[in-house]
């Protein structure tokens, strides 16, 4: 986890342009884009810029080709958005669409092309099991996954826990979440150190017994709200020692 987080660090480093801005339009930050950006830039912060539209999007993917970390968190992107950026902006490994109405029609197409994802945000998005199961059969190199209040359910975390066996970082905190995906979990992400299902109320013992089972290294569980006994939670201390 430490060497992911340096990865990420050394890029926003490098070429890290942000504008947490509720200002910033369409007709300001295309020049910005164009004439002084260009092809250098690798991280791109555009949270709760919301009076950006889609057609930004297509301008970064044919202006930034070397963009890396993209953050649209709480725009109003929508599925065409990804697409766009997709087009141009194919080595992208950072992706964060937290609170945007980004949905399987979006994030499907564009894992297709952005094949070198390592950090996915789509916590409360619509995207569901096909946008993750796309995303865990395009992303195997997948490390981080925040997929809070999504729609993720067990056939989801069971495609993630097939195809993406680095992962070291999930949250499905607020979802409907089983001990089905837990156990599958459990099975197929051995690396992984920290797991949070908070608010997940149809996670059990068994649940979180095949986790620790199958997880040795985790060293943060988030469970809060779940389903788990006295009998649960001594599972897990036998297995990893929480």
């Amino acid at each position: 986890c430490a060497l992911l987080i340096f990865d990420l660090q050394e890029v926003l480093n490098s070429q890290n342009f942000s504008w947490a801005s509720s200002v910033l339009t369409n007709e300001t930050f295309v020049p910005v884009v164009v004439g002084k950006l260009r092809e250098k830039t690798t991280s791109l912060v555009l949270t709760n810029c919301f009076q950006l539209s889609d057609s930004m999007c297509q301008i970064v993917g044919e202006h930034l080709h070397h963009l890396v970390h993209i953050d649209l968190s709480y725009t109003r992107m929508k599925d065409p958005a990804l697409s766009a950026l997709a087009q141009g902006a194919s080595g992208i490994k950072h992706l964060s669409v937290e609170g945007t109405r980004i949905s399987d029609t979006g994030i499907t197409p564009f894992v297709q092309r952005c094949r070198g994802i390592i950090s996915c945000n789509v916590s409360r998005t619509f995207v569901s099991d096909a946008g993750f199961t796309a995303l865990a059969r395009h992303c195997s190199d997948l490390r981080m996954l925040n997929a809070w209040d999504s729609g993720i359910s067990d056939a989801g975390l069971s495609a993630i826990s097939q195809f993406c066996p680095k992962l070291i970082y999930i949250d499905c905190g607020n979802t409907q979440i089983t001990d089905k995906g837990l156990n599958a979990l459990g099975m197929g992400c051995k690396h992984l150190r920290t797991a949070l299902f908070g608010r997940c109320k149809n996670i059990q013992d068994p649940g979180v017994a095949a986790l620790a089972k199958g997880c040795k290294q985790i060293h943060t569980l988030n469970i809060r709200m779940a389903q788990v006994s006295d009998a649960g939670i001594i599972a897990i201390a036998e297995e990893i020692g929480l």
